[in-house]
């Protein structure tokens, strides 16, 4: 089974400690034309010294790295700029995922012919490993936009467990918006599903991620504003009344916000 080539994209940054398990279970795949194209955002440790042991073990693998730190999205749209594949799979490097992880995707793809294939992702953590009912559905644009935006909804903005179409990314112009540090994959997602006609989705969890022990903390509510704006503008032209779907703390109602924004002037944190 070839279903040509497919990228997946890794930036990394300060993460030596799980990159080798993350990349070897990209190296064990059962589907093998693969790209692994490692992007280090200038990592301070041995990062970018074991992506270069990796490509010297299999030549699928790229190591790029970037002259400064530029932040993930940046490092993402490296990626994008140099991938060749006409799929583009987003992996982060402390997560790991099945061997037959991209095998399902060429399956989902060629079975539903839709643009954007989502698989199911289970948190590798105590407290998180929630399972949904198992389920396969085909989804529309509006679909994927209102699951994406709404509050448990299981697809999720992350780009992770998704597989997109490259000349859909590239007719469009799509990439992660580098001057937003908040829910700029949401944006990427949303602004993808805009040029889709249909969607397929898979819950069986064949990805894992790694749950941060730290959370969003109030003081950065503000910085999520321009994602939220740019957001809204888009739900606005498809129809879709952004206040439905508000939720805390990653959508962020108008009504809560100014409690927050009160909370944040008493308490000096950031200022309007």
């Amino acid at each position: 089974m070839d279903f040509g080539l497919i990228s997946i994209i890794l930036p990394v940054f300060n993460r030596s400690e799980t990159i080798v398990k993350t990349v070897n279970s990209l190296l064990k795949q059962s589907y093998q034309n693969i790209e692994i194209i490692l992007v280090d955002d200038a990592s301070t440790d041995i990062s970018f010294g074991i992506n270069q042991l990796f490509v010297r073990h299999d030549p699928r693998v790229r190591a790029l790295r970037n002259s400064q730190n530029m932040g993930v999205s940046a490092t993402r749209n490296h990626g994008l700029k140099v991938a060749k594949g006409d799929w583009i799979v987003f992996v982060d490097a402390d997560d790991w995922v099945e061997a037959d992880y991209i095998e399902n995707f060429v399956k989902m793809a060629q079975k539903s012919e839709a643009e954007l294939l989502i698989s199911g992702h289970l948190g590798d953590h105590s407290l998180a490993r929630l399972e949904l009912p198992f389920s396969k559905k085909m989804m529309t644009s509006r679909e994927v936009i209102e699951d994406v935006i709404g509050e448990l909804g299981p697809i999720g903005g992350y780009p992770w467990n998704k597989m997109f179409k490259r000349s859909i990314i590239q007719r469009y112009t799509i990439r992660f918006h580098e001057e937003i540090s908040f829910l700029e994959d949401e944006l990427f997602t949303i602004e993808y599903a805009q040029h889709i006609n249909k969607a397929y989705y898979d819950s069986k969890a064949y990805y894992h991620y790694e749950i941060q022990e730290d959370s969003l903390s109030v003081n950065g509510l503000s910085k999520m504003l321009p994602a939220i704006k740019q957001r809204d503008a888009i739900l606005l032209a498809e129809g879709i009344d952004p206040d439905d779907y508000r939720h805390d703390p990653i959508s962020v109602s108008r009504k809560d916000w100014g409690s927050w924004k009160e909370n944040l002037k008493t308490n000096g944190s950031e200022s309007f």
